[in-house]
């Protein structure tokens, strides 16, 4: 029995047992059909270390299982190392949570405990020198930016503590979820694998399931000490917060107190420097100029020290708001993120806003601090240059001393020498602690800007914050809004003389501090002022010479523009020159600052308002140039001249009353301005869009099926639902959201009437450009037919019948066609960008696209674990935008190029054919990569579809992509363009097209033929006018035995020479080929410079030839025969006499 056994076998017998449980686990490992791991069994790394181990070893695997069993295994051991990460989490809370009571009362305990540390620092102060002081303020600047690291740690931990247990009740039901999926996988293993990659994989759902367990005991430990938890956080913001107001403190005082040290040596310095000036007035005239500029230099450095204690507490300062800013911006957001939007939530951040520091200001101080910067770098700069410049102490001793030393014996030199070293040493030494100083200055002036920035920047982002909230949160009622009193309180803020006064004298002050601006905008004013008498006479000159096709240019439609805007720019030139005035003044008032703001703003409206009304006068550009309707034109200056001035002041109004550091009774103003422009919007919009309206009745006669016409019922209610929604958004209180509103209503209007007048402008380039090529086509064609008739008189055959090498005339309908569909489509997407680009800040709710995720995902690597990354719904959607793009950019877009700009430039009709068709491939190209990438399509999703489209390539489609890429080649490489004369096998003609598979070639009887890209590339081609176009024709001609031949030939190359068509080098040669049957064979060879006219050609050279022949009398014989009747028997010849009919 084993209870008999000695005690010292024991040890043996633990041994043998453990190398037979290490023996069953590997032989049922590699074995045994069930399981060594039980599902409900937790993983340890220990079998995690034996399963690899096992692999390693294991001889039956092929490379691609054991890469499989190792992915699972690594999985197994990150997810393990992650649940170890998070148990130690929990551990560390444990011990957190029972410590938890004790700390928060010793933290509460210690918060008023710091008089020690006061007196501690006195005493340091008062023991230690300049030295000293700054090396403390050293540790505690570091001391300083750790603890305010910590505080932002502990204020985030303490912001999601307090966003309650909403968000951590979510993560745990994440996790349960989670956790019930991977028991589920667990129980349902795939038994179609082999033995050894289920138990990796059963392995790898454990260690998952670890993790997720770990996690859910962290977040259930959390959830149930929530309220412990956030008292200790709070307890540690409290004492984080008092430490870093001692921490401040402490270092105001040793800054404090170092810059008194400081001020004290530079005041004492000064006053011996100016001492010891006085003491050398009687020593010889340099050593005076030495004392006197040591005496200055002290006196510099003590103003240096001044400026840089005024400095370090404008840095104290901004830092102190700074922090204050950066804590009040996140208070807020944990307010509206745990109250959410509500009227108190409103107030509050009204007030927030309201207290706010002017950015301007910063702005301002920031452009000033950049100067002083540059200034005091500069006289830095000059002193360490002033250092080297005198070299050693005892040369410049030397320099200054030659001319003093000169009448004095050896004895006598040595007082001077002695005085001249000891002052310039002084100076040296004032000259090194002044540079030091500078260089402390600097740095100080640094930190004062990069903290104003930091400051400026969170300035700007909690207001957007702000005025996001403030959009949809009501901040005052009916009866605040409608106050008598208020309103009258307004109008007497509006009206008080002492703001007008503020605005004046701004204005003088301004104009004085920048002479340079205001002379350039009086300059502005005085050149419209001069050239609108001009402009006025110019505008109907230019509007007549768009008449003629000789002289329409879109030259004269943009000079019409720049003269409409000279005719209609001095009002709003004044008024947005003295906007841009009054804002640069860094001082002005809250009320001068509004006034800016209004003067640019209805400035820049009623320069587009004016400049609209312009364009729809009878002379106007929208009229002449632009070919826009009459009657349309009419009705629309007809309303605008009654709109524009009434309109105008109470949108001045709307903006002062919204501006920035004003008092709330100046909303009254806005709000009563904004409720009286709406009113005009409405009556506006009625009388000018309504379906009886004069616009409405003439744009029905222009064109009844118009898209815009027939849904008449759908938008006109909308505009006027507009304008009644801004009327009574004031009164309940939503002011902000009616300003943001009224300035992305007027926006949207202006951006589209720009981008529609824009899409006008294209239209008309367009219509010229095509309208010239026609016309100098027909020049073309007319000089032609001149030049045709001048050189024959005869023509028998029509060179229409015949194929020339002229490539075809350019199709300008279906050029114009595709010009104008893609400016209609670029129309159409500036539309849709622009208005998403207005409104998408007001339309929060849209992001939803963000959070729709698609049943389509994308791997990605993260943490060196491949995770599956949904696709949202707003990929797909620009992914389908840009391939509508893409594909209309490549059919239209080359088109636009052969009108606009390939026409223009010295190429060949075949080069312009091959750039339009590579550019077609390229956009298509590009956009598919763009679109796919943004859709998910990754090569690791799409490489065994490439894969197999090799393989089917490689069969079924290798003529296909052998076309395509010939195709490629041609475009490329152009051994034949369009327009070339070719000869492939038997056929002869004109190449046409070179499309992505096939090539068309006219030939003589004007059939088209397509031939594959293909036979051009492997089979042989001749081209006629590849190189060179030059070609030979042959004329052949027979006279009769007899004949003069020489002289038959002279006349044949007289005939030739005589041809305007045939080239006189290589000159044509005429030759006696051979003795026919019946004539004497001539042959005429000559060159023609192109294809053009060929056929044409021949028959005048034989027409000619023929003629020649005649009036020389030679004679071209008909063919000669004799024949040979050959029988066997003489013919039987029967002579038949008529008989005498009497």
């Amino acid at each position: 029995m084993s209870y008999s056994l000695p005690i010292r076998r024991q040890p043996l017998t633990g041994l043998l047992i453990t190398l037979l449980c290490l023996s069953h686990t590997l032989i049922a490992w590699a074995e045994s059909p069930s399981l060594p791991l039980e599902q409900s069994q937790p993983l340890t790394r220990q079998q995690l270390e034996l399963a690899r181990t096992n692999i390693g070893q294991e001889t039956a695997l092929d490379a691609t299982q054991k890469a499989k069993i190792h992915e699972f295994l690594e999985q197994a051991d990150n997810w393990l190392g992650q649940a170890d990460m998070v148990r130690g989490e929990i551990s560390r809370l444990q011990k957190q949570i029972r410590d938890a009571p004790q700390v928060i009362q010793d933290l509460r305990a210690n918060l008023d405990h710091d008089s020690d540390a006061d007196k501690a620092l006195e005493d340091f102060i008062q023991s230690s020198d300049l030295a000293a002081l700054e090396i403390r303020i050293s540790k505690e600047e570091l001391n300083l930016a750790q603890t305010r690291d910590n505080q932002k740690t502990q204020l985030e931990e303490l912001s999601t503590l307090l966003a309650g247990s909403k968000q951590i009740t979510r993560e745990i039901a994440i996790r349960t979820d989670s956790l019930a999926q991977i028991q589920s996988d667990i129980e349902v293993l795939p038994q179609n694998e082999l033995k050894q990659i289920r138990q990796a994989r059963l392995m790898s759902l454990q260690a998952r399931k670890a993790i997720r367990e770990a996690e859910f005991d962290l977040l259930t430990l959390r959830l149930g000490n929530l309220s412990l938890l956030t008292n200790l956080s709070q307890a540690q913001r409290d004492a984080t917060i008092a430490h870093v107001s001692q921490l401040q403190s402490s270092l105001k005082r040793l800054n404090q107190a170092a810059a008194e040290i400081r001020e004290d040596q530079a005041k004492q310095a000064r006053q011996a420097a100016e001492l010891l000036e006085q003491e050398t007035t009687n020593l010889p005239l340099p050593l005076q100029n030495i004392a006197q500029e040591n005496a200055k230099t002290r006196s510099e450095l003590e103003q240096l020290v001044y400026w840089e204690k005024r400095v370090l507490q404008q840095l104290t300062t901004a830092k102190g708001n700074l922090e204050q800013l950066q804590s009040d911006f996140e208070h807020s957001k944990q307010r509206v993120e745990v109250v959410g939007r509500s009227e108190a939530i409103g107030k509050m951040l009204s007030r927030r806003h309201a207290a706010l520091p002017s950015l301007r200001s910063y702005r301002r101080s920031s452009a000033k601090r950049k100067y002083e910067i540059n200034k005091a770098t500069d006289r830095q700069i000059e002193i360490e240059e002033l250092l080297l410049e005198r070299g050693s102490l005892s040369d410049h001793v030397e320099t200054v001393t030659r001319s003093i030393l000169e009448d004095l014996s050896g004895q006598e030199k040595q007082h001077p020498q002695k005085q001249a070293f000891s002052l310039a040493e002084a100076r040296r030494e004032t000259l090194n602690e002044l540079q030091k100083a500078y260089g402390r200055y600097i740095g100080q002036l640094t930190s004062l800007d990069l903290a104003e920035r930091q400051l400026l920047n969170i300035s700007e982002s909690y207001i957007d914050f702000i005025n996001d909230q403030l959009l949809w949160v009501s901040s005052s009622s009916v009866s605040q809004v409608f106050s008598p009193s208020r309103l009258a309180s307004g109008i007497g803020w509006l009206v008080s003389p002492a703001h007008w006064q503020e605005v004046g004298a701004d204005l003088i002050t301004t104009s004085r501090h920048k002479v340079h601006f205001a002379f350039m905008l009086l300059f502005i004013f005085l050149f419209v002022v001069w050239k609108q008498p001009f402009a006025r006479l110019q505008i109907p000159n230019l509007a007549r010479a768009t008449r003629k096709i000789s002289t329409d240019s879109i030259r004269l439609t943009l000079k019409a523009l720049f003269y409409t805007l000279v005719k209609v720019m001095a009002l709003p030139v004044v008024m947005i020159g003295t906007g841009l005035l009054l804002r640069s003044q860094p001082t002005a008032a809250p009320f001068t600052l509004a006034m800016a703001t209004s003067l640019i703003t209805v400035g820049i409206t009623l320069t587009a308002a004016l400049m609209l009304y312009q364009l729809c006068l009878p002379e106007g550009v929208g009229t002449r140039h632009l070919r826009w309707n009459n009657k349309v034109c009419r009705s629309l200056a007809q309303e605008l001249r009654w709109a524009i001035p009434v309109g105008a002041p109470f949108r001045f109004l709307i903006a002062l009353g919204a501006g920035d550091s004003l008092p709330v009774d100046a909303l009254v103003i806005s709000s009563t301005a904004t409720i009286v422009l709406m009113i005009v919007f409405i009556v506006f919009t009625y009388r000018l869009l309504r379906k009886q309206g004069s616009l409405m009745i003439s744009w029905n006669s222009i064109n009844p099926n118009a898209l815009l016409l027939q849904l008449h019922f759908l938008w006109f209610p909308f505009l006027i639902l507009i304008g009644v929604g801004l009327i009574f958004s004031p009164g309940l209180g939503y002011m902000t959201l009616t300003l943001s509103l009224l300035d992305h209503v007027e926006s949207t209007i202006w951006f589209f009437i720009g981008l529609f007048t824009l899409r006008e402008l294209l239209l008309r380039y367009l219509y010229i450009a095509e309208r010239r090529l026609r016309y100098q086509n027909a020049l073309q064609r007319r000089d032609e037919l001149r030049a045709q008739r001048e050189q024959e008189h005869q023509q028998i055959e029509d060179e229409s019948s015949v194929i020339t090498t002229e490539i075809p005339e350019l199709n300008f309908d279906a050029l114009s066609e595709q010009a104008k569909r893609l400016v209609r489509f670029g129309y159409l997407l500036g539309s849709v960008i622009g208005a998403w680009l207005i409104w998408s800040d007001l339309l929060p709710a849209l992001d939803f696209l963000d959070n729709i995720q698609l049943p389509i995902n994308t791997s990605e690597m993260v943490d060196g674990i491949v995770t599956e990354t949904p696709l949202t719904l707003r990929d797909i959607i620009i992914g389908i935008v840009i391939l509508i793009v893409t594909f209309l950019a490549a059919k239209n877009l080359p088109g636009v190029l052969e009108i606009t700009l390939l026409q223009r430039l010295p190429l060949e009709s075949g080069a312009r054919y091959a750039l339009t068709t590579l550019l077609q491939y390229f956009i298509a190209g590009i956009g598919l990569i763009i679109a796919f990438s943004l859709i998910g399509f990754q090569w690791s999703n799409i490489q065994w579809l490439v894969a197999a489209l090799g393989v089917g390539l490689g069969f079924g489609l290798q003529e296909i992509v052998a076309n395509f890429v010939s195709g490629i080649i041609l475009l490329f490489e152009r051994p034949i363009r369009v327009g070339d004369v070719v000869t492939l096998d038997s056929t002869t003609g004109v190449v046409s097209r070179i499309r992505i598979r096939a090539t068309t070639i006219t030939n003589y009887d004007k059939q088209e033929l397509l031939i594959p890209n293909k036979e051009f590339i492997t089979g042989r081609v001749i081209n006629w006018t590849l190189t060179d176009k030059v070609n030979r024709i042959i004329i052949n001609v027979g006279v009769a035995y007899g004949t003069d031949v020489n002289k038959a030939m002279e006349l044949m190359i007289a005939a030739a020479h005589e041809n305007d068509n045939v080239l006189q080098d290589p000159k044509p040669v005429a030759t006696f080929e051979a003795f026919g049957d019946s004539a004497l064979t001539l042959l005429l060879r000559a060159y023609l410079g192109s294809m053009d006219n060929r056929l044409a050609t021949i028959t005048a050279l034989h027409t000619a030839i023929n003629d020649k022949f005649s009036k020389a009398g030679i004679e071209i014989p008909f063919p000669q025969r004799d024949l040979h009747v050959i029988n066997s028997s003489p013919p039987d010849i029967t002579i038949n006499t008529p008989t005498d009919p009497r």
